[in-house]
């Protein structure tokens, strides 16, 4: 899992410093090989282990091959915001997810093996979706409100679009 990741960095290194001619999609590329790899991980390494187990580990699964579809269709529409959006979404719900897995089934009294905890594991995991689109609802609503007010104060002050305006320029990521 480790290594791929790895190729996956050395890739954006690569491309970054222009160090090789491979196509712009192929960090994209390298990316969804890279969460392929942890999917399959999870899938094959479910043997032995309690069914309640067994249903985090499939959350974790649907999670990383989603990630590895976004990841390619990205490769071949580079610039969709929504596919930006969507990756990072589920990059923030893995991580949530990872640490929910532990704080369930790894600490002194993780959960029982019963029907309720396992029926309840896909509750959590809603809740967990919920909560990664309220941050990025949150997030682009505090952008919104903050570059009205920079537009506001920028027509108030008599400045155009292109203006030296530092603080659109940092909000805005503007060169």
């Amino acid at each position: 899992m480790y290594g791929s990741f790895m190729m996956w960095s050395l890739v954006e290194v690569l491309q970054f410093y222009r160090l090789t001619r491979l196509p712009q999609c192929i960090e994209h590329v390298f990316a969804s090989i890279a969460f392929l790899n942890v999917g399959f991980l999870f899938f094959f390494h479910l043997q032995g282990r309690t069914e309640i187990d067994k249903v985090f580990h499939h959350v974790v699964m649907v999670i990383t091959f989603t990630s590895a579809v976004v990841f390619l269709l990205e490769a071949w529409r580079k610039n969709s915001f929504l596919l930006m959006v969507i990756r990072t979404a589920l990059f923030g719900l893995q991580g949530t997810w990872v640490f929910q897995i532990a704080f369930s089934l790894y600490v002194a009294k993780p959960w029982k093996n019963t029907r309720g905890n396992r029926e309840f594991v896909g509750i959590v995991a809603t809740w967990h979706v919920m909560g990664a689109m309220a941050l990025i609802i949150t997030g682009f609503v505090v952008i919104t409100i903050k570059t009205q007010g920079i537009r506001r104060r920028a027509v108030g002050e008599g400045l155009e679009d292109g203006d030296d305006n530092e603080e659109k320029e940092s909000l805005l990521n503007v060169q």
